[in-house]
C-alpha cells in the first residue's frame, strides 16, 4: 500500500502528487508530522515508517509485532509513541527510530496516544483500559477500567482532565494525576469517536447512535501540551509543536536614530518581532523570521521607551 503526499492549490481543481512510499500493505494509520518535517506512520505490515516530509525517502522503520493503525503522537522531545496490535505501546527515538521502551497491555493497544503537559502519555486498549504511562520511562502511572473496549483517543484539558469514549457507550472525563472518574456521559451506542477540545473546553464527540455530542467541562480549554488531542490539535492539523530553545538577543544602537536587532539560536517555527511602549499592547515591526544562525534588523529609533519581544508564530 501507498502513502501519498500532494501539493494542493485550493483555488483550482485538483492535485499535483509530490511522492508516494510504498509499504508492505494497507495503511490505516493517520501520518504525525514532526518539528523538522518527518512523517511518522503505521501500516498493518506491522511497520511504524519514518519519512522525509519533502521526497517520501524512508529514514527508518521500527518493526512491531503486529498491525500499526494506531496514530503516532509527538512528544516534546520528538520521541514517537504509537501503539500496536502486538499489546504493546511503544517509544520510538524520532531521528534513529531505536526503542526508548515498551509498555505491554492486556489486549489490543488499539487507542491513539495523546500527552499531557507533564509528558504523561494517555492512551486506550481493547482490554477495556485507559492507561496513564510515564513518557520517559514507560512506566504505568495509573489505570481506569471501563466497560468495553477502548478505540477513541484520549483528550486531554487545560485543567488536567482526560476525556475518552469507549465501546459501553460512555465518555469519561478523568483526573489526570489519579485516574479517578470525574464524570461520565452515556450516549446511545458505542463512542468510536476521539473528542476534541474546543477553545472554550467544551468537549465534542460522537457516536455510533448517529449524534455528535458537545458537553461542559471544567477546562478552560485543550491542554497546553505537545499532543493533547488525536490530531494534536482540534483542527487535526497532526504537526508537532516546535522544539524551543533559548535565543539569544542582542539590541545595539550605532547611531541615535537607528537600532539594531540581532537574533540567534531560534528554534524551530517563525517569529514576529514586536514593539510596545507599554507592555499592554503590541505592534509587529517584522514577521515571518525564520530558523537561523544570525538575523539582523535594522529599524528607526523610537523617541520613548520602547520594549521588544520575539513571538512564535502558529500554523
Amino acid at each position: 500500500m501507498f502513502i501519498l503526499a500532494f501539493a494542493c492549490d485550493f483555488s483550482a481543481v485538483g492535485q499535483e502528487l509530490i511522492w508516494e512510499f510504498e509499504t508492505g500493505n494497507a495503511v490505516s494509520s493517520s501520518p504525525a508530522i514532526g518539528a523538522d518535517g518527518t512523517v511518522y506512520v503505521g501500516s498493518t505490515d506491522r511497520k511504524v515508517y519514518a519519512l522525509d516530509g519533502r521526497t517520501g525517502a524512508k529514514r527508518w522503520d521500527f518493526k512491531t509485532g503486529g498491525w500499526v493503525t494506531s496514530s503516532p503522537a509527538i512528544g516534546a522531545d520528538g520521541t514517537v509513541y504509537v501503539g500496536s496490535y502486538d499489546n504493546k505501546v511503544y517509544a520510538l527515538d524520532g531521528t534513529t527510530g531505536a526503542k526508548r521502551w515498551v509498555f505491554t497491555t492486556g489486549k489490543v493497544a488499539s487507542s491513539f496516544p495523546s500527552i499531557g503537559a507533564d509528558g504523561t502519555v494517555y492512551g486506550g486498549s481493547s482490554d477495556r483500559k485507559v492507561y496513564a504511562l510515564d513518557g520517559t520511562t514507560g512506566a504505568k502511572r495509573w489505570v481506569f477500567t471501563t466497560g468495553s473496549s477502548v478505540f477513541s483517543s484520549p483528550a486531554i484539558g487545560a485543567d488536567g482532565t482526560v476525556c475518552v469514549g469507549s465501546y459501553d457507550n460512555k465518555v469519561y472525563a478523568l483526573d489526570g494525576k489519579t485516574g479517578a472518574k470525574r464524570w461520565e456521559f452515556e450516549t446511545g451506542d458505542v463512542v468510536y469517536s476521539s473528542p476534541a477540545i474546543g477553545a472554550d473546553g467544551t468537549v465534542y464527540v460522537g457516536s455510533h447512535d448517529y449524534y455528535v455530542y458537545a458537553l461542559k467541562s471544567s477546562s478552560s480549554g485543550p491542554a497546553d501540551s505537545p499532543w493533547p488531542m488525536f490530531g494534536q490539535n482540534a483542527q487535526r492539523t497532526s504537526r508537532a509543536k516546535p522544539k524551543l530553545t533559548s535565543p539569544t538577543i542582542q539590541i545595539n544602537q550605532p547611531n541615535p536614530t537607528q537600532i539594531t536587532i540581532s537574533f540567534k539560536d531560534l528554534s524551530t517555527g517563525t517569529y514576529s518581532l514586536q514593539s510596545s511602549v507599554n507592555l499592554l499592547s503590541w505592534q509587529s515591526i517584522a514577521n515571518d523570521i525564520s530558523q537561523t544562525d544570525n538575523v539582523e534588523l535594522t529599524i528607526e529609533s523610537a523617541e520613548e521607551k520602547t520594549f521588544y519581544r520575539l513571538k512564535l508564530n502558529e500554523d
